[in-house]
């Protein structure tokens, strides 16, 4: 298990990939299990997020439900085209 704390974005970094959490956990620590396909999240010893694990450097994996609603209905934006 690794601890870590949430950054002001909800995600948190672990092995220079970035992976979303509920927002409302921002600065609190969590602690992350770890496997060679999976990231699971746990805030107090409850599954709050699972992620595929990437190899991806400095990207971010994030689900949709962990935004901030502001946040949510402008990633919903389509450009005009």
């Amino acid at each position: 298990m690794k601890k870590c704390l949430v950054a002001p974005d909800y995600h948190v970094e672990i092995d220079k990939h970035y992976y979303s959490v509920p927002s409302r956990l921002i600065r609190q620590t969590v602690e992350a299990r770890i496997t060679d396909t999976t990231v699971e999240i746990l805030h107090r010893g409850s599954r709050i997020a699972s992620h595929a694990r990437s190899q991806a450097p400095y990207r971010h994996s994030t689900i949709t439900e962990h935004m901030p609603s502001a946040h949510r209905r402008y990633a919903e934006w389509t450009r005009p085209g």
